[in-house]
């Protein structure tokens, strides 16, 4: 038995439990995620799981690559076996369809997989712009649709995805944001302190109450040696 087996036996496809039931008529889906998973095709995954002792679906009945999403069932069979496995499953919210780039925008890291963002936790502008920039739409457009997909969130009209260069810099803190990072900004953007503070306001960023010149800082010209050799 290969590392890889033990991925395809786990149902979470970690290598661990809890573990696949053999006779579980679900198989299908794990197939299909698996294919996507592991980059192979369902007939492959497919074949390894008989191989493996499972009862699986006729290869015919498969498609020639699995898309992501592509499990077989839809979000209400899934949202009803999570309850009976004893999970939390919340009302669906009303959309006409969900898509591969929900996936994207509903993962915490902006990727095709968990974890996923928490529905009692306020979604953060981080969050929204880099789901913006990974999925080409404006950071308005994914707040609208994070909201109808049950994640409330707001994002000024002025808000552009370019600023998450500089929400990107910032480490994770709370209160104002320190002078030095501020400076620190400036240097990676070429932007003017005032304008560096302008866009962090926009991005509801506290910042210390202070004069911002409006220009960058002059560069300090190279110190001549004083004792040339």
């Amino acid at each position: 038995m290969e590392q890889e087996d033990l991925s395809l036996a786990s149902q979470s496809f970690s290598g661990g439990w809890p573990w696949q039931d053999e006779d579980d008529p679900r198989l299908r889906s794990s197939i299909l995620w698996a294919a996507h998973v592991l980059q192979r095709t369902p007939a492959d995954i497919a074949a390894r799981y008989a191989a493996l002792g499972y009862r699986v679906p006729d290869p015919a009945s498969l498609p020639e690559q699995a898309e992501v999403g592509d499990l077989g069932r839809t979000p209400a069979e899934i949202n009803d076996r999570r309850g009976e496995l004893g999970h939390r499953s919340p009302a669906l919210p009303e959309v006409d369809r969900f898509d591969d780039e929900d996936i994207i925008l509903l993962s915490q890291d902006v990727g095709l997989r968990g974890p996923w963002l928490d529905p009692d936790t306020v979604v953060p502008v981080k969050h929204v712009l880099r789901a913006a920039r990974a999925a080409g739409r404006s950071p308005q457009a994914v707040a609208e649709r994070l909201t109808r997909l049950g994640h409330p969130v707001h994002v000024s009209p002025a808000v552009s995805v370019d600023d998450n260069d500089l929400l990107e810099t910032l480490p994770p803190f709370g209160g104002a944001v320190p002078v030095e990072h501020i400076l620190d900004m400036v240097n990676r953007t070429g932007m003017s302190p005032a304008q560096v503070v302008a866009r962090l306001s926009v991005l509801n960023c506290p910042v210390p109450d202070l004069d911002y010149p409006t220009s960058r800082p002059a560069a300090t010209p190279e110190r001549q040696n004083p004792h040339p050799q």
